[in-house]
This record gives C-alpha cells, structure tokens and sequence, in this order.
C-alpha cells in the first residue's frame, strides 16, 4: 500500500519475480480504502450489509411489531 502525495505514479513492484496489482481500493480490517491524495474509506459494503440486515427484519416482522419494537431488533 501507498500513500503519498504521488500516488498516482506508476511503479513496478515484483515480489518473487511477479508483478503486482495496481488497484483502486484495498480492504484491510472490514475498513476499504480507497485511493486518493487524502485519506478516505468507502462505507458502501458496510452500508450494504446494514440494509440488507435492515431489509430481512421488516420482512419477518412486517407491520405487526411496533415502532419501538423494530428499532431495538436494528
């Protein structure tokens, strides 16, 4: 990983006679983040996962449950 203020030059990187992968994005510790001049993370997949979650307990429970009742099961 690289972080610098001239990230976006292009270097090669060989590691045991390989090449290695130039990407926009690593994931490390569940945090993504993503290249840029600052430091910056993407909270897409976590924000993803959370309304999926969100999602399956509204369909279970459905209008049936109360308010209060929904927002302790999120």
């Amino acid at each position: 990983m690289r972080a610098s203020a001239q990230h976006n030059k292009l270097r090669v990187l060989l590691i045991d006679g390989r090449q290695l992968s130039w990407v926009n994005e690593i994931r490390y510790l569940c945090i993504v983040i993503v290249r840029s001049v600052k430091f910056k993370c993407s909270v897409d997949q976590v924000q993803r996962s959370f309304y999926r979650a969100a999602n399956s307990i509204f369909a279970e429970v459905g209008r049936l449950a109360l308010g209060e009742v929904v927002v302790e099961l999120l």
